[in-house]
């Protein structure tokens, strides 16, 4: 990587800011298997990085070298990605056209991580498919350029810079809020139980009269019908028995009238006429 050179650091939004330095304290913890990365010293938008080519490919030994470039409005929006060491793959100093690279805006998922990032240029590098920036070289001549790419100075991991990157003890975990819709998992359609609330136990009510039944009873007996009859007769005769008003055994007839219902009232009411 270049040295600190005083150069000012380009502007970059604050959730870009603290996104990246997240990322790289991440990456110091849980490393990318063959790949090693961290930002310039005095451009935490400028990252390098360094593939070491895996066992049993063409690329096996070798040590190829690249760049990422982060839009100021990271993790929005995706970085470029370029190759600086030749490798028969991909051409130098050239941006790549990748589905998480600035080629394709519409595919980038800001949940993205860098550690995603190198995963898939790793991967694509040991595909075949062309692409814009790739080439089309032979497996000896990509075995050639790996011996060549031996001796190119590699990446080392340095211990994160308090200077640099502000010391977090917090992992880089997705935000709700920037994870797609298109990847949240559907909610299950699965019953939660509920607690049982016990019955409660109200009071017995007062009693009271019960409703008239529609249907008359074929073995009532004529002592009953006698007695409802009786019942029935002295309705308007005998005060009321209230549970609330105190009884008068001697009450006039207009006591008792005043106190049954306005319904049971037999004495009319005067007829209101409008004026002439």
């Amino acid at each position: 990587p270049a040295r600190h050179t005083g150069e000012e650091q380009p502007m970059a939004s604050k959730p870009c800011l603290l996104r990246l330095q997240k990322e790289y304290q991440r990456l110091n913890k849980e490393p990318v298997p063959n790949i090693s990365a961290e930002p310039r010293p005095n451009n935490i938008l400028e990252w390098h990085f360094v593939i070491n080519g895996p066992a049993s490919t063409p690329y096996a030994g070798g040590q190829y070298h690249g760049k990422l470039l982060f839009p100021s409005d990271y993790p929005y929006k995706p970085p470029a990605i370029m190759m600086l060491t030749p490798n028969g793959r991909f051409n130098t100093n050239t941006r790549l056209c990748l589905s998480m690279s600035d080629f394709h805006p519409e595919s980038w998922v800001p949940a993205w991580s860098v550690g995603t990032i190198l995963n898939g240029v790793l991967s694509f590098m040991l595909e075949s498919t062309p692409t814009v920036g790739s080439v089309e070289k032979s497996t000896a001549e990509r075995q050639q350029a790996a011996r060549a790419a031996r001796t190119s100075p590699h990446l080392p991991r340095p211990a994160p810079r308090s200077s640099e990157v502000a010391t977090r003890g917090t992992e880089i975990r997705p935000s709700p809020s920037l994870v797609p819709l298109a990847h949240s998992q559907p909610l299950s359609h699965t019953t939660i139980p509920h607690r049982t609330q016990p019955a409660l136990s109200l009071p017995s009510p007062r009693s009271q009269p019960s409703a008239p039944s529609h249907t008359a009873c074929p073995a009532a007996s004529t002592r009953d019908q006698s007695r409802e009859r009786e019942r029935a007769r002295s309705h308007f005769t005998a005060p009321l028995a209230s549970p609330r008003l105190t009884r008068f055994p001697r009450a006039s007839r207009a006591a008792a009238a005043l106190a049954l219902p306005r319904a049971h009232r037999t004495s009319p009411r005067p007829l209101l006429t409008p004026a002439p």
